[in-house]
């Protein structure tokens, strides 16, 4: 199994995703699939508000949901799982591929200059280095959905 890769290398593979691509499984198209992971960065960064409900599930049940997370990597975490309503996008919406692939690059650049501790809504306070294998391990197994990587 090849290591999960680094926010700078899935930012160099942005500039591979093209408006055509059709993913493996699940119902996103790809300019979704960009504007999801835009919205899982943000919200990881706590730059993206989250439901009061939101928050509850995860003062209950986060640190359960991390250790789970943590241990998984593009290859073995479980396809089609609910997502978070924050997150979740509406397959009948129709996006600017080229403005949604353009926001991704820049928020992975974002969560790569991060440091310090940030304060994620489900999971508390994490380090830099948590929160920044997060965000890569999310988003390689969306550009895995979308074979850029294998």
């Amino acid at each position: 199994m090849k290591p999960t890769p680094t926010l700078p290398e899935l930012t160099a593979l942005v500039d591979k995703l093209d408006a055509s691509q059709t993913p493996i499984w699940g119902t996103m198209n790809v300019a979704q699939m960009c504007r999801h992971c835009t919205s899982f960065i943000r919200l990881s960064l706590g730059v993206k508000k989250t439901s009061r409900t939101t928050r509850i599930i995860g003062w209950l049940f986060g640190k359960f949901m991390y250790r789970y997370f943590s241990t998984k990597n593009p290859w073995t975490f479980p396809k089609n799982l609910q997502t978070l309503p924050e997150i979740k996008q509406r397959t009948d919406r129709a996006l600017d591929f080229e403005l949604e692939k353009e926001q991704l690059g820049h928020w992975l650049k974002q969560a790569d200059e991060v440091s310090g501790l940030v304060r994620h809504p489900l999971y508390g306070k994490m380090d830099a280095a948590s929160i920044q294998n997060l965000i890569a391990m999310h988003t390689a197994y969306h550009f895995r959905q979308f074979r850029l990587i294998d």
